[in-house]
Formats: C-alpha cells, sequence, structure tokens
C-alpha cells in the first residue's frame, strides 16, 4: 500500500506541471478584470444588463452570460470562450459592440476571465488550463501620426470605422451611444491627434485606470478614424 501511495505522489510530481487547472485564485482575478472590463455591458452579474445596453440602445445586446433565458454558454468550449475575449465579436463573426482584449490582457489574464465567467453557468466543460497561458504580453509601440488636412470624405470615411470597432458601446456623440466611456462630441477641442492615437493604441498607458481596451487599429485605419474624432468640436 505504501509503494502504491509513493508511486502516485511520484507521478503527480512528475505531471504537475503539464497541467494548471483554474482555482478560487483565478476566478477571482477574473471576476476583477470582468468587473473593470466587461460589467460596463454585460452587466455586474454576467446579465447582460450593463449601463452601456440602455444607453447606446445595443442591437443585438450583450450576450446573457447566466443562460437564464436559454443554454447558450454551456453549449461552447472553453477555447471558443477564449477566442470571443481575444478576438472579440468580430473574431468569432459576432457583433462588433464586443471589442477584442487581447492587447489589452496577457493570455493567462483572459484565462482567468473565462474561468470567472465560467462560474456564471452550468456547464460540463473541463477546467480551464492555465499551464501554456502566457502572462506577459507584447508591449504597444505606438508611434506619432500625421492626419493633414481633414475633407468630408475623411469624415464619412472616419465614422464607418468608428462603427466598424463598435465605439459607440461605450461613447458617445451628441447623445447617441453609452455613457461608460464618456462623450466624445468635443473631444477634437480635448485632444491633439497624437494623443488620440495614443489612447485608441494604449488607453493604459494615458490613463491606468482606464476601461477603455486596446485596440489593435494599423495606422493608416487609425489615421482616418482620428480624422473623424478631431473633427467633432
Amino acid at each position: 500500500m505504501r509503494i502504491l501511495s509513493s508511486i502516485i505522489i511520484l507521478m503527480l510530481a512528475l505531471f504537475q506541471p503539464l497541467f494548471s487547472f483554474a482555482g478560487e485564485k483565478e476566478e477571482a482575478m477574473g471576476k476583477q478584470l470582468f468587473m473593470r472590463y466587461c460589467a460596463q455591458c454585460h452587466g455586474e452579474k454576467g446579465l447582460g444588463d450593463g449601463p452601456n445596453v440602455k444607453a447606446a440602445e445595443m442591437d443585438p445586446q450583450p450576450r446573457d452570460l447566466c443562460d437564464i433565458e436559454k443554454p447558450y454558454m454551456k453549449t461552447k468550449d472553453n477555447t471558443y470562450l477564449i477566442q470571443a475575449i481575444a478576438e472579440g465579436g468580430l473574431g468569432i463573426d459576432k457583433s462588433a459592440l464586443m471589442p477584442q482584449f487581447k492587447s489589452t490582457l496577457s493570455d493567462y489574464q483572459i484565462h482567468t476571465v473565462a474561468a470567472y465567467i465560467r462560474t456564471l453557468h452550468k456547464h460540463d466543460a473541463p477546467p480551464l488550463d492555465f499551464s501554456k497561458a502566457k502572462r506577459t504580453k507584447e508591449s504597444i509601440v505606438v508611434n506619432k501620426i500625421e492626419t493633414g488636412k481633414t475633407s468630408k470624405r475623411d469624415k464619412l470615411m472616419g465614422k464607418k470605422v468608428y462603427k466598424k470597432y463598435g465605439c459607440s458601446g461605450c461613447h458617445a456623440i451628441k447623445e447617441n451611444g453609452g455613457s461608460s466611456g464618456g462623450d466624445l462630441s468635443t473631444v477634437g477641442l480635448k485632444y491633439d491627434a497624437h494623443k488620440m492615437w495614443q489612447i485608441i493604441k494604449d488607453p493604459l498607458s494615458v490613463n491606468t485606470d482606464s476601461q477603455m481596451p486596446a485596440f489593435n487599429i494599423d495606422e493608416r485605419t487609425g489615421v482616418i478614424l482620428v480624422k473623424y474624432l478631431s473633427s467633432l468640436k
């Protein structure tokens, strides 16, 4: 019996580094991140009733993560859940109002958010494995941009970019849009072009308490978006 116990202990020691499953620590960390970045749309309890929903008249509305009305989350595996958080709605052929978080959170942090979300509904999925989740993320490089003059066409194109990336989910322009990100009606009077670009690309570098995710937008598209925002005065 002692020999068998010793073998079991040895096997656990050998294979422990290969698997690291979610526990209370990871779920607690995930909850903190959820409350900071996700609750403004999904609601503090994950019911899809965050303050932005009514303010922005969201259509479609954020997912009910608790499966109150019908089982949906329980039908999705952990890989799908992680992809949805990392890539956002556009990454899973859903609404652009759900932003991506792969530039904001490390892979490990994304896993913790997924682990917390799993506590909100019944499911048969296995515990999330953290053994390969990287704790660090790539640093964000924000190059200085030159916008030049802004034409009517630039404004129209910028407005389309604004819509494409779901900015109205959190931000409002002339009372149209979400409430958590602040009103952008006169943002062109507050920031110069480069400051806007820095906030879009790496909001935490400007405000460490920011709830805004970092947007992985190329510079050409960024210039178009910034031109539109700069015209709001």
